[in-house]
């Protein structure tokens, strides 16, 4: 049987020195851990969480998580069917948390 576990985790500093043409002294910072289990031949479960500075249009935001759960089908090496669910929380922020449901077919030429 085909069976794999895969386990990845990163940390990205950025600093940033300007925006839209004015100074802008920000850096940002993120990490992300992520797990995925190939559970069949064409078939996977992932799940990702990752934390930091949220980027957009509200500057006060501080941070966000984010947590996404992805089913994944390749039933042709060159195809490739994503299912994902995404919760997103900010922190900090007048920006509204939101979940994202979504699909997404992939074909490589």
């Amino acid at each position: 049987p085909f069976e794999a576990i895969t386990l990845r985790t990163e940390y990205l500093h950025q600093r940033r020195e300007r925006s839209r043409g004015r100074p802008w002294d920000r850096t940002l910072d993120v990490a992300y851990a992520k797990v995925r289990w190939d559970f069949a031949r064409w078939f996977y479960l992932n799940y990702r969480a990752s934390y930091g500075g949220a980027d957009g249009e509200d500057l006060r935001t501080t941070n966000q998580l984010v947590n996404t759960f992805t089913l994944g089908i390749q039933p042709h090496p060159s195809v490739r069917v994503k299912l994902e669910y995404s919760l997103h929380d900010f922190d900090g922020s007048r920006r509204r948390d939101f979940d994202f449901w979504g699909a997404s077919l992939g074909v490589r030429f």
